[in-house]
């Protein structure tokens, strides 16, 4: 289904990619109503990726009653993934620049206005990343070890597709977001893989710290945080393609410094079955990982964190032996 759309063809396209979360985007199109930008300039892009009727409903309430200009667009079947839902989304405008949010997030005032401005920076510029912050009043947010908190203050290696401006032509160079990873892209492998697709393709890469998300904090089960540090496997894919992405990692061979210190604990204790002094390689990983949360420093919290590094180590050792390239 698509909207009527009036006027003069939009220059910037946002586009959201949605699935069963009717009342997160009911947030976000309210946020995209306050935006600075005039609403000539710009159009919505809804794709729903063959969410259940609550949210059809919602999209339809929407682009009845929402002054923005909106083109709703469907999946005929769930379509496993975000990146093809993207792609749908950007392919079914002719806009110059393009904005990529999410569902779980509500974009400040001046957020379109930033990262267009941005963009049109210089003619070079491909690329645009916003700040992702958490909502008001998560200082008292009762944080654990299975709270999901997606927060980006500075240029991340990522390319966070909840924040994120392209010019088109980049995105076209590039092929858009590669597909082939599935509903198995881990946290953002798509988006980092078009990122520096984007900027390996000889276009510049800009920051707006104007432009401005709240993302929404979540609790998700110990199963859901396993398997996406297990999918951060992909970066060895993305690495070999984008070797430039290791300047902005720890070290060239080492995402993290508490990916470092947690190989060098499992090769301690494996050591340490036959030679004990060995076990002190795991004194690091026990005493410096960084606990992101207060509850994490509890014996539940803990367990939490070994588990989801050992997920990472495993899937980086997959698909560093798939690819031949070593990675933590």
């Amino acid at each position: 289904m698509t909207s009527a759309l009036s006027g003069s063809e939009p220059l910037v396209a946002v586009v959201v990619p949605t699935r069963n979360r009717p009342d997160g985007l009911r947030r976000l199109v309210g946020g995209l109503e306050g935006q600075t930008l005039p609403r000539v300039l710009w159009e919505l892009v809804i794709v729903d990726d063959s969410s259940d009727e609550p949210t059809a409903l919602a999209i339809k309430e929407i682009t009845a009653t929402s002054p923005l200009r909106i083109r709703a667009l469907r999946t005929d079947h769930c379509a496993g993934g975000p990146a093809p839902v993207r792609n749908l989304g950007w392919r079914a405008t002719d806009a110059p620049f393009l904005a990529f949010t999410d569902d779980d997030c509500i974009p400040q005032p001046g957020w379109l206005a930033a990262g267009l401005a941005a963009l049109e920076g210089g003619a070079d510029m491909g690329v645009v990343q916003g700040r992702t912050i958490r909502p008001p009043g998560s200082e008292s947010y009762p944080y654990s070890c299975y709270t999901v908190v997606r927060e980006v203050l500075q240029p991340s290696p990522w390319f966070e597709s909840c924040n994120i401006f392209f010019r088109r032509a980049a995105v076209e160079q590039a092929g858009g977001f590669d597909e082939t990873f599935g509903r198995f892209g881990g946290w953002f492998a798509e988006d980092t893989l078009l990122g520096w697709s984007v900027v390996d393709g000889g276009w510049d890469h800009g920051w707006a710290d104007d432009a401005v998300v709240e993302h929404e904090l979540s609790e998700r089960p110990l199963r859901w945080h396993v398997e996406k540090h297990y999918l951060e496997g992909h970066l060895v894919r993305v690495a070999a393609a984008h070797p430039q992405i290791r300047t902005m990692f720890w070290r060239p061979w080492a995402i993290k410094r508490e990916n470092a210190l947690f190989a060098l604990a499992v090769v301690g204790l494996a050591l340490g079955v036959k030679r004990r002094p060995a076990l002190l390689l795991a004194l690091p990983y026990a005493r410096w990982a960084p606990r992101p949360w207060p509850k994490i420093g509890s014996p539940k919290g803990f367990a939490h964190q070994v588990a989801c590094h050992g997920a990472s180590l495993a899937g980086k050792i997959v698909k560093g032996i798939q690819y031949r390239r070593f990675l933590l």
